[in-house]
């Protein structure tokens, strides 16, 4: 079974990507999360405006249903109407002259409420009926003038409100008129206030400003709609709210309303408010349906711009990685590939920029030190190489200069035995395969035996001094056949085209932590750049010893930077300084 790779195991660009789709997955919920805050926001900002117009609009019904109570309380205990009606009832018949005058005043208090929306005054002794307004559009069935005359009978003289027939014939407010004389509290009559309860709803403070809601006016206790301003063409089955929230979003006869309610503390009865919410769902669904396709369309313009910026990233560090794998592979005889990159890729101020000059001076470094390692060996192999030429039988070349070293003492020929143990000397340190650091003091005893030889060659000609500023400084490590090359070409360019005498010179001091050795002859000037036209081959070599820049590498290899040679003129004497740190063994 394959094994899902962890988050580290990923490739560069994989995470990049998958970081950037996991933001963006974010984002899009956030944003989702956000649009369905503000649609929830912009129902509460229309409850709280709808609620707003709706108290308005229950106030205004209010007052004026206050003001056709109050009304029907006053005719009740108007003092003629009251004098006329007692007339009336204790003359068991009506008169006429009273019942006009009993008609004027109504029709006074009529049309004085006709603001209050009263569409119709009816005054019942059981002697006559008299109504202020007998158009057809106020008529009333006698059947439903008996239920609202019971209705008042029932009351005991209190003003009621009757709901039983709004929806066809509007509110009833019905009250029986009681004789005041003398509190006697005999009915005379009965009044039925007639509302024109569509009139009272339109003229309220909302619906003027609202062409499309549906104002409803319902039972609380049997959720009967006493009221529509939308008649039989609005919802006839009505939700029940939350008494906290009091608003809804509900859908009523396939047809979606944002609903809010209202009560009612002086009537029974609930008002209710029905926005047609379709409009205001499609506003909001285009709405967000605008927003998730530009949120997409920014999505995908995010992943190009982003693809297109983390392509660019990754393709750098694919260049730098390939750049490493082919630096693995590298050897000494191979081009340094670090070149390849491009100035830009090192000039760019990025991390990538910072990683490719750091990987770039970190190879150019080991290379240095390969190289420098490498041609070291070489040099060790060839020093070795020429050391075992010249190692044809040591023992051999030893026995034979002893020989003839006790042959020259037998016959008194001194300078000839001091020649020949020089020189014996010379091929034991020479031939010696001890290629490491030996003591100054070793170093020292070579040159002197190589002295030797040459002042008998050269006789007065040649004047060797040796000047060592301290006996300690003997005893710092210095590697062989450092000096004597150095002695070797002094002498070779000061006496061997000259018939004068050739001073050379040997001088040893310390300098800090460093020891300094000068090598000086007269008779003969180093050419400017020696070492560097060496290094260059523009000049070629032709020295007796191991030569100058043998023994360059030689120092550098075994003291790093802290040695070095330098070869120039002072005071008419061509001049070679070895640098090296005091180190003892």
């Amino acid at each position: 079974m394959k094994k899902w790779k962890s988050f580290s195991d990923w490739r560069l660009r994989t995470k990049l990507f998958f970081i950037l789709a996991l933001c963006l997955v974010v984002s899009m919920l956030l944003s989702v999360y956000n649009m369905f805050h503000i649609s929830r926001a912009y129902d509460r900002e229309l409850y709280g405006a709808l609620s707003n117009f709706l108290s308005l609009s229950v106030t205004e019904i209010g007052y004026k249903l206050d003001n056709v109570q109050q009304m029907t309380t006053d005719l009740g205990q108007d003092s003629q109407i009251q004098t006329y009606l007692s007339h009336n009832k204790d003359a068991s018949r009506a008169f006429s002259s009273e019942y006009n005058a009993l008609y004027y005043l109504v029709q006074d208090y009529y049309k004085k409420n006709r603001v209050n929306c009263v569409s119709n005054i009816t005054l019942y002794t059981g002697n006559f009926t008299l109504r202020s307004n007998t158009s057809a559009n106020v008529y009333v069935p006698d059947e439903v003038y008996k239920d609202l005359y019971e209705a008042a009978l029932g009351a005991n003289g209190a003003t009621v409100c009757v709901t039983d027939y709004s929806r066809d014939y509007g509110l009833f407010f019905v009250k029986a008129i009681r004789r005041i004389e003398n509190l006697r509290l005999d009915t005379l009559g009965i009044e039925v206030v007639q509302v024109d309860l569509e009139k009272l709803v339109k003229s309220s403070v909302l619906l003027n400003q609202y062409d499309n809601v549906i104002f409803v006016l319902t039972r609380p206790q049997d959720g009967a709609v006493m009221y529509s301003s939308a008649g039989e063409a609005g919802p006839q089955t009505l939700p029940t709210l939350d008494t906290e929230s009091r608003w809804d979003i509900c859908k009523l006869d396939s047809v979606k309303y944002f609903v809010t309610a209202d009560g009612s503390a002086d009537y029974p009865w609930d008002y209710l408010c029905l926005v047609p919410y379709n409009e205001i769902y499609a506003s909001i669904r285009d709405a967000l349906l605008f927003c998730i396709l530009f949120f997409l369309a920014g999505i995908a313009l995010t992943f190009l711009v982003c693809h297109f910026l983390v392509d660019r990233i990754t393709r750098r560090f694919a260049k730098l990685i390939s750049q490493m794998d082919q630096f693995a592979k590298y050897t000494p005889d191979m081009v340094l590939p670090v070149d390849e990159f491009s100035g830009e890729e090192r000039e760019a101020g990025d991390e990538v920029g910072m990683l490719s000059r750091h990987f770039s001076h970190m190879a150019r470094e080991i290379d240095g030190l390969i190289q420098t390692d490498y041609t070291n060996r070489i040099l060790l192999r060839e020093a070795q190489l020429k050391a075992l030429e010249a190692q044809i039988n040591p023992h051999f070349l030893y026995n034979t200069l002893s020989a003839i070293n006790w042959r020259a003492k037998m016959r008194g020929a001194q300078e000839i035995s001091d020649m020949v143990e020089a020189l014996s000397n010379l091929l034991r340190v020479t031939l010696n395969d001890d290629s490491g650091l030996i003591p100054l003091e070793k170093e020292l005893s070579l040159v002197q035996s190589y002295i030797v030889i040459q002042r008998i060659r050269f006789d007065e000609t040649l004047d060797y001094r040796l000047a060592v500023e301290a006996d300690e400084l003997k005893d710092v490590l210095i590697p062989k056949l450092t000096l004597q090359p150095l002695i070797e070409n002094a002498i070779r360019y000061g006496l061997e085209q000259s018939t004068q005498i050739c001073r050379v010179q040997l001088s040893v001091r310390r300098q800090g932590a460093q020891l300094v050795l000068l090598v000086q002859n007269d008779g003969s000037l180093y050419e400017d750049d020696l070492l560097e036209k060496l290094r260059q081959k523009t000049v070629t070599p032709h020295g007796y010893g191991i030569g100058l820049l043998n023994i360059e590498k030689r120092l550098e290899f075994a003291f790093g930077k802290e040695a070095g040679l330098e070869l120039y003129n002072e005071d008419g004497m061509a001049t070679a300084r070895i640098t090296i740190p005091c180190r003892v063994s």
